[in-house]
């Protein structure tokens, strides 16, 4: 589910007393002050359905503000273009804006410009995961607030900490604070904002499994959106019912639910909800065992989000269409997704991975620049030192004894100072170091499971073609004879091993080495064997990727154990796994 923030501290005005051509009639004929009015409106009107003219409305608007000093005006609509940004997920550019929102309705005493400001931030630093950043946003509103006496103010800023915790996975948290704003919104019968709640908490309420009170604040949350006509909304509630419904095996009620949601975020142009919508149609369809309607959703849902590379989306649809074609017998498609699902997830990891290590080497970088700070200022206060030994030399011994004493423990301290950083540095190592081995240990199991799962398909498209050759004669029976070959040698191809041995050594850099001084004369196959034990491999997983049977595999094992010159009572699993 595409998560949904409060929307807190917009300075947006969402009435609209005029329509739009006739917006659009002032901003080319009226006066400046005018002009800047109806441009707000327009940009208010296009802020979701049509983002670019949003934002064509604000900057020329906010130009106009600027050339004619309505500092009123330029500051709301900064506000404006920092939300806006933050909505498109440009943070960092968001952040710089309603910085300077800030500092400009700071020094025209704007009060309420500074809230909406500073609300944003909060936003701004939530969406990025600078929780402690955005708690003393959050904290700087509710004290501004308080002196105000403003009831509403406080619960946007509840609402929000309720945000937070959510972002944090502190889900009791979050829904407590949903609770103390969705109180104070109803004392001043904003029932708006108190439906967005509801179906905020809905979702929590449902990964707490706590099926019924979702269901109940959805249901009391859409026909608030419905009486409004928030569309949006009205259809993300939808969509919770649909997922409770999948929940309660109410397949039908669920699949009604999840066409109405999918009309309306079509109407509004929602890319991700249209292809979130399609999965949960899919798994609708799945679950009736109506495997084409399925298809034909995740086939929708996969080219809606390969034009937008959402990597971690396409990892689990793919998965989805190769369970999909597996029900259907459809072998190839099958085959074809496997890998697709193995790339995006090797895609995911690795994104995951690089931003970690990114964060390890910034990390590092920084104890570098601060250890040099530290020297060069280490360096400076030596030379200062010295410059006085030098001017006062002549004073008295006492004296220089005493400079002496300190520049001895100052020169300690520093030292002490120094050891403690390289140490971090050495944790910072090798914790990248352990990172690496890791990341390393998941593309070899990777790689095997992948090796494992060809096995199986072309170890049953060989049987399906063998199946059929008995029952034809002639140049298709000769055809097929042909094919099974090919499949037979893709079974038996070295290119995964070799590719395998790589990734395995990565890891495991002297295990063949050492047994092989067990026993020289150990054969591919029984190399090839130890290596998958060592893995702590199944004797199931290691049928399917050698191509054997479960006997066999038993069987190579005894062999093994023999040429490694066991005695009776050792494990071959325990003492593979020791080397």
């Amino acid at each position: 589910m595409k998560k949904m923030f409060l929307i807190l501290f917009l300075n947006l005005s969402l009435t609209y007393a005029q329509n739009i051509d006739s917006l659009k009639q002032i901003v080319r004929q009226a006066d400046n002050k005018s002009k800047v009015k109806a441009m707000i409106r327009l940009s208010n009107h296009y802020f979701y359905s049509k983002p670019d003219s949003a934002l064509f409305y604000i900057q020329k608007a906010l130009k106009l503000a600027r050339e004619q000093h309505y500092t009123k005006y330029e500051t709301k609509l900064m506000n404006s273009l920092g939300i806006f940004y933050n909505e498109q997920g440009n943070y960092k550019k968001a952040k710089e804006i309603l910085d300077q929102t800030y500092k400009l309705a700071t020094e025209n005493a704007d009060t309420l410009s500074m809230i909406s400001a500073l609300g944003n931030l909060g936003n701004n630093r939530l969406h990025v995961g600078k929780f402690d950043e955005a708690i003393n946003y959050y904290t700087r509103i509710a004290g501004m607030y308080k002196k105000l006496g403003n009831i509403k103010g406080m619960a946007k800023v509840y609402g929000a900490m309720g945000n937070m915790y959510r972002e944090m996975h502190k889900n009791d948290k979050a829904l407590e604070y949903y609770k103390r704003s969705q109180e104070k919104f109803l004392k001043v019968q904003d029932t708006v904002s108190s439906a967005i709640l509801m179906l905020n908490s809905s979702f929590i309420l449902i990964k707490m499994n706590k099926i019924e009170q979702a269901e109940h604040n959805l249901q009391n949350a859409y026909q608030i959106f419905q009486r409004k006509h928030i569309n949006l909304n009205a259809a993300k509630c939808l969509e919770g019912l649909a997922k409770i419904n999948i929940k309660k095996k109410r397949y039908d009620k669920a699949l009604r639910y999840s066409l109405q949601s999918l009309d309306i975020f079509k109407k509004v142009h929602s890319k991700t909800d249209m292809s979130l919508n399609y999965s949960y149609l899919a798994k609708i369809y799945i679950a009736k065992k109506d495997y084409k309607n399925a298809e034909k959703y995740l086939l929708m849902a996969y080219r809606l989000d390969s034009t937008e590379h959402v990597y971690n989306r396409l990892e689990s649809i793919s998965e989805n269409l190769k369970k999909v074609y597996d029900s259907m017998g459809d072998i190839t498609n099958a085959y074809r997704y496997a890998n697709k699902y193995v790339t995006y997830h090797d895609s995911v990891y690795n994104i995951q991975a690089n931003k970690k290590f990114a964060e390890l080497e910034a990390k590092y970088e920084t104890a570098e620049k601060q250890h040099q700070i530290e020297q060069l200022e280490s360096k400076r206060k030596l030379d200062k030192a010295h410059f006085r030994i030098l001017l006062i030399s002549g004073i008295s011994l006492i004296l220089l004894l005493l400079i002496g004493s300190y520049i001895i423990v100052q020169k300690r301290k520093k030292q002490k100072e120094i050891a403690e950083l390289e140490l971090e540095k050495s944790r910072i190592r090798s914790q990248s170091l352990s990172e690496q081995l890791e990341l390393k240990n998941k593309q070899l199991t990777t790689h095997a499971l992948n090796m494992m799962q060809k096995n199986q398909l072309l170890s049953a498209l060989g049987n399906n073609l063998a199946d059929i050759a008995r029952e034809v004669e002639g140049q298709t029976k000769t055809k097929l004879k042909k094919l099974k070959r090919e499949v037979h040698h893709l079974l038996n191809s070295e290119k995964d091993w070799d590719t395998f041995k790589v990734y395995f050594e990565q890891v495991n850099k002297e295990f063949l080495q050492k047994i092989k001084q067990i026993n020289p004369e150990l054969t591919q196959t029984d190399l090839r064997l130890a290596t998958l034990l060592k893995l702590n491999m199944t004797n199931k997983e290691i049928g399917s990727i050698l191509n054997i049977t479960h006997q066999s595999v038993r069987n190579a094992q005894y062999r093994l154990k023999n040429k490694l010159a066991l005695a009776g009572d050792i494990d071959l699993r325990d003492f593979i796994g020791s080397l």
